[in-house]
């Protein structure tokens, strides 16, 4: 029901279907009747039989009977029925109205069910072509996007492979070498980026490219301090992509100092399905306070909330000279991920 009554759609249309058919009954029933009791009188039992039609169609057909659970959708058709007529004929009775016995109130009422069905049952086909008609543009329009967006790609990965041989024609091995990963960093991106999940292999990879192509923008001396592990112990896994590169983004942007002694600390374990990984690194005058409130790191909570949400552990503590990431996640088995990914 909470599903229904947050649609927008419910929102909109629902709404303006009932106000069209209370409007057409007081409509009809001025014309018969004018402004007085006998308005009333007509007026009521009208809208109770509305009212049931109206049931009929955005309730229980939708939550009920849609869905299969035919025993729930009969006792609650029925219910609202024998209720209706009762209601009916009391409302009757109160009013001495010739109403042509109970056999004809029980009739009407049927009928406003049947016609409530058919009803629905119309609105529902009509409703569905104009969703395949929907999706099909969708469609239409993700393969266009899908086609003007593999332009790009091939545009660049070839502008960063003539890139790479100047450089090694050059005598630039650290360039080359450099140019080199940062293909593989646009390439992961691009072609693993908009997936569900990927393999855990794939994304340690990238982490190593990753991590090589920061180093190769710091220059090595005394006061740098970079370490970085990667263990895998080869078991099979899947993760969302680019779950982990934000906190290693983070480090070397916060962590890296060139007038100052400066460290980070990059160590990730995949061990028996489970990730760990931990990410520490310096803090400097000019840059406290910008870190743990980055979008990147909400937008990771937000994920890790939605992908584990029992099944991860994180832990960000933003010390005055230090900065450390702790994260344990559970991953998913091949099976489940399958199986989620199908879901999707």
């Amino acid at each position: 029901m909470k599903k229904i009554l947050q649609q927008k759609f419910f929102t909109s249309f629902f709404t303006h279907e009932l106000m069209v058919l209370v409007l057409l009954v007081v409509g009809i029933n001025l014309l018969a009747y004018g402004v007085g009791f006998d308005f009333i009188r007509a007026f009521l039992p009208a809208t109770a039989l509305l009212l049931l039609g109206y049931h009929n169609v955005n309730f229980y057909i939708p939550e009920f009977y849609q869905k299969r659970e035919y025993v729930k959708y009969l006792a609650f058709v029925l219910a609202e029925g024998i209720v209706c007529v009762l209601a009916l004929l009391a409302f009757f009775r109160l009013t001495r109205h010739n109403h042509g016995g109970e056999n004809e109130v029980v009739l009407v009422t049927f009928l406003v069910l049947w016609a409530s069905v058919a009803y629905a049952a119309v609105r529902h086909f009509f409703l569905q072509r104009y969703t395949r008609v929907l999706q099909h543009e969708a469609q239409l329009q993700a393969e266009l996007r899908s086609l003007q967006n593999q332009i790009n790609p091939h545009f660049y990965f070839n502008s960063l492979n003539h890139l790479y041989g100047t450089a090694l024609e050059e005598g630039a091995p650290r360039t080359a070498n450099a140019i080199q990963q940062f293909s593989v960093i646009m390439r992961h991106m691009t072609e693993e980026g908009s997936k569900d999940l990927i393999s855990i292999e794939r994304e340690l990879k990238f982490l190593e490219h990753y991590i090589g192509f920061q180093r190769e923008k710091v220059p090595e001396d005394k006061h740098s301090h970079i370490r970085s592990t990667i263990e895998w112990d080869e078991e099979a896994a899947f993760i969302p992509p680019l779950l982990l590169v934000n906190f290693i983004e983070n480090a070397f942007k916060h962590g890296v100092s060139l007038h100052h002694d400066f460290f980070i600390h990059i160590y990730i374990y995949c061990l028996k399905g489970q990730l760990k990984v931990f990410v520490d690194n310096s803090k400097h005058p000019a840059l406290q306070g910008s870190i743990a409130g980055g979008v990147g790191l909400e937008n990771v909570r937000r994920r890790l909330d939605l992908m584990y949400p029992v099944r991860h552990a994180l832990a960000l503590t933003d010390l005055p000279d230090v900065y450390k990431v702790s994260l344990t996640v559970d991953l998913l088995p091949v099976r489940q991920a399958e199986n989620n990914s199908v879901a999707a």
